[in-house]
């Protein structure tokens, strides 16, 4: 699972809960997320945390820019892919914060299935990352939690992770 602060956060959490109940081992779920999430203590889980790419009100071309040019954040790319490569990632799940785009990308490549649900807030458009994700074809499947964005945009409908 991938996810960053707030209501991201809150439904991976539910999505943990729920494949905990629903049988899962926990030893089978990993998560990648950034560093302000304040679930990252609840999930008792092999984790990898890293910085945010984006941030908040930032412009896009602004975060790309930045973010080919500092060495750290390149460092960050090569710790996901040998992090994912170690856990056995076989699918990641996603809800929406901006590092989305980063591991759908990364899961094009490496050929993971990528699972973008986009955030339960997105109640008539999608949000920076879900065009991004839809517009380059990098999620395997993208599911969204409201009929009238499922509609919008021709997406399947899966309705609200609560």
């Amino acid at each position: 699972m991938t996810f960053g602060g707030g209501g991201h956060s809150k439904q991976a959490l539910l999505l943990y809960e729920y494949l905990l109940r629903k049988g899962d081992d926990k030893e089978s779920i990993v998560t990648i997320h950034v560093d302000h999430c304040k679930y990252k203590n609840i999930l008792d889980v092999d984790c990898l945390v890293i910085p945010p790419f984006r941030k908040p009100a930032e412009s896009l071309w602004l975060c790309i820019f930045r973010n080919t040019i500092i060495p750290s954040y390149l460092f960050h790319l090569f710790k996901i892919i040998i992090f994912m490569k170690q856990q056995n990632v076989s699918t990641v799940v996603s809800f929406g914060p901006n590092i989305a785009v980063i591991i759908g990308l990364i899961c094009k490549i490496t050929k993971v299935k990528f699972l973008f649900i986009e955030s339960w807030s997105r109640v008539t458009t999608l949000s920076k990352a879900g065009k991004i994700i839809l517009k380059y074809k990098l999620a395997s499947e993208f599911l969204v939690q409201w009929e009238s964005v499922a509609k919008t945009y021709n997406l399947k409908f899966i309705g609200r992770m609560s």
